[in-house]
Order: C-alpha cells, then sequence, then structure tokens
C-alpha cells in the first residue's frame, strides 16, 4: 500500500489501520514526517505572506509616509513634536517621538506599526512584537539608512522564511514524534482493557497513523482560516478514538 492509500485510508478506517501495525518502523517514520508536513503548510503559508507583507509596508510607510528622523542615543528623534496617526492602505501607523504613547496604544489597531520615543512595536493578528531601540548599542540610524537596511533585509528575506520554516518543521516532527510515543502508552492501557496482546513497537505504528484524521482535520481548518476552539483537545480526542476502534478490530490471541 502506498503512503497515499494509507493516508486515505487512516482518514476513516479503523480496520485499516488495525491492519497497518504491521508496517515497518521506517516506512512509518517517512509517513510521520509527510503527515508533518501537511499540517506545517497552511500556517507556513500564512506566516511568511504577513511577513512578506509586513515587511512592504514597513517599506512603503517608511520611504513615503513618515516624516524625516533619527534614532539617536536609543531615542528617536524628529521635529516633529506631537504623536502623529496616519492610515496607510488600512496599515495604521502612530510616529511619537515624545514618549505620550505606549506599545498597548497599538491594540486598538488590528494592523499596526508603532514608531515611539523607545521602541518600534508591530502590531497584527492579535499579536504584538516590540524592538526597543537599546538592542542597536551604539549605532544611530535615519529614515535614509532604514529604508537602505529594509532593502537589504528584503532581499535575503526568501532565505530567512526557507529557513524559518525549516526550523518550524524540525522542531513539529520533534513534537509529532513525542505525541506518538505517548499515544502508544496509552494504546497499552487500551489493549489492556480490551484484553489484546500488542507489543509497544505495533502500538507506537498504530499511534502514528491514528493521529492522521486529527492532524488532517486541523490543516484543513488552518487552510481555511477556521478556528477550532480547543483544537488541541479535539487533537487528542479524536487520535484516541481512532486508537480505541483500531485496537477493537484486532482479534484476541486465543
Amino acid at each position: 500500500m502506498s503512503l497515499l492509500q494509507q493516508w486515505i485510508k487512516s482518514l476513516y478506517s479503523p480496520k485499516d489501520i488495525a491492519k497497518l501495525r504491521f508496517q515497518t518502523i521506517g516506512k512509518t517514520i517517512l509517513y510521520v514526517f509527510l503527515l508533518t508536513l501537511l499540517s506545517i503548510i497552511p500556517a507556513s503559508i500564512y506566516n511568511s505572506m504577513d511577513i512578506v507583507k509586513g515587511v512592504n509596508d514597513f517599506n512603503h510607510i517608511t520611504d513615503t509616509t513618515l516624516p524625516d528622523f533619527s534614532i539617536e542615543n536609543q531615542k528617536l528623534v524628529s521635529e516633529v513634536n506631537e504623536p502623529t496617526l496616519y492610515n496607510v492602505n488600512g496599515t495604521y501607523v502612530l510616529f511619537d517621538p515624545t514618549g505620550e504613547w505606549k506599545a498597548d496604544e497599538l491594540e486598538k489597531y488590528n494592523n499596526s506599526i508603532g514608531f515611539l520615543s523607545n521602541e518600534l512595536v508591530y502590531h497584527s493578528n492579535n499579536f504584538t512584537q516590540s524592538f526597543p531601540y537599546d538592542m542597536l548599542g551604539d549605532l544611530d540610524l535615519t529614515k535614509e539608512t532604514m529604508s537602505d537596511y529594509i532593502d537589504t533585509f528584503s532581499e535575503i528575506l526568501p532565505i530567512l522564511l526557507a529557513l524559518i520554516i525549516l526550523a518550524t518543521y524540525i522542531f513539529a516532527a520533534g513534537i509529532k514524534f513525542i505525541e506518538i510515543s505517548i499515544f502508544a502508552l496509552f494504546g497499552l492501557t487500551l489493549s489492556n482493557l480490551l484484553k489484546k496482546t500488542i507489543p509497544y513497537r505495533r502500538l507506537w505504528v498504530l499511534s502514528a497513523y491514528c493521529i492522521t484524521l486529527a492532524v488532517t482535520f486541523l490543516a484543513l481548518m488552518n487552510l481555511l482560516k477556521i478556528e477550532v476552539i480547543s483544537s488541541y483537545f479535539v487533537y487528542w480526542f479524536v487520535t484516541l478514538m481512532m486508537l480505541y476502534l483500531s485496537l477493537r478490530e484486532i482479534p484476541s490471541k486465543k
């Protein structure tokens, strides 16, 4: 049975999942890697799009909207002596060298960038990231030099995004293997309750295929941008149910 056929069967058939317990460990590990790749694709696509849009918006705003400024001695310096709020194609930009506004002010706006007196703040989709100017050390910046740095960053952005996705994939795969090992431990308990004698190695393989339905469902919801309430509970509940139903399909030893 091909990996594609295994994936399709594992979506709906506990009986076929039970037969897969004799699958080799090597092929099962490859299946887990491919399933992990499927699970991170939606988030990777949307996160990359958000980062690219954020960099492009930031570059456009710096070049065309903001007044002349500089960052000297870790402070924003400008001839503008009062807080100013701009709306650039739906992105709100707060320019405040006076120190009157704080980072939490940006939470009023879904997509916003704050050039504050002592930090640069980015807020999008209920996530706020702050970059204090003291991270620059003794480096002083002007509007022009910042624009040049952004252009350089844009050129290497594809490489950075690829590294981020790769790191995310490796981390997600590690988590999946840990989860499968835990599900296999639950499988020991369930197999005892069902009076089945199944070694842990077979339960691990079985668990690897039992996560298919939950992983595919959550990946699809992420792709459609549909929020699933208590998604991690759903993931564990569905997987344990598939594991239980699969174990029931395994005949007991006489």
